[in-house]
């Protein structure tokens, strides 16, 4: 370990300052992972941070996402494969949606304590025998309609029926009023 220590490798690892540099180094730099992990300990001890520090730092890395995410024509394919298999849209079911509806979406439509939204895009897309990207454009509009009514001034006297308007609305429209909103 102490010949470890003396390389010039573990010497720029050492003196990193921020997670996202140690990152970069460590890419830069020929050492095993064995290695890596030694002096990633040791440097996590002299600089205070902790390991959740390193993974958010590499979960950012553009090498790194490249490698999780894969290219963009492979996460098309992922994509499409899994909205196939989520895919809940009938003939039957209207495109268009009533007030009834995207009120139920908005109960339904919550985040939980972590930030995360109660349901996952597919749990919704089947209870709203919809697709996946029309669950995420609904979910768009509805921090459209966030942003617009918490920037009306003076604020509306029925919040929830003033939200519900906007939320029939389509997203180039809500975008056009928050850009308005914004300028006013």
């Amino acid at each position: 370990m102490n010949n470890l220590l003396q390389t010039n490798s573990a010497h720029i690892l050492l003196n990193c300052i921020s997670p996202e540099e140690y990152i970069q180094k460590s890419l830069e730099i020929q050492l095993t992972r064995g290695e890596k992990g030694i002096i990633t300990k040791l440097w996590l001890t002299k600089t205070g941070y902790v390991i959740d520090d390193i993974m958010y730092a590499r979960n950012r890395n553009t090498y790194w996402k490249s490698i999780k995410m894969g290219t963009p024509e492979e996460r098309r394919a992922r994509n499409q494969k899994r909205w196939k298999k989520h895919n809940y849209l009938n003939s039957i079911t209207s495109k268009r949606w009533s007030k009834d509806k995207i009120q139920l979406f908005l109960k339904k439509n919550k985040k939980v304590k972590n930030g995360e939204y109660q349901y996952t895009d597919a749990q919704l897309a089947k209870q709203f025998s919809t697709t996946i990207p029309g669950i995420q454009y609904w979910r768009r509009k509805q921090i459209l309609c966030h942003k617009i009514v918490e920037a009306m001034w003076p604020p509306p006297k029925h919040k929830e029926k003033v939200f519900l308007n906007f939320m029939t609305k389509g997203e180039k429209q809500l975008k056009k009023l928050l850009i308005n909103s914004h300028t006013l």
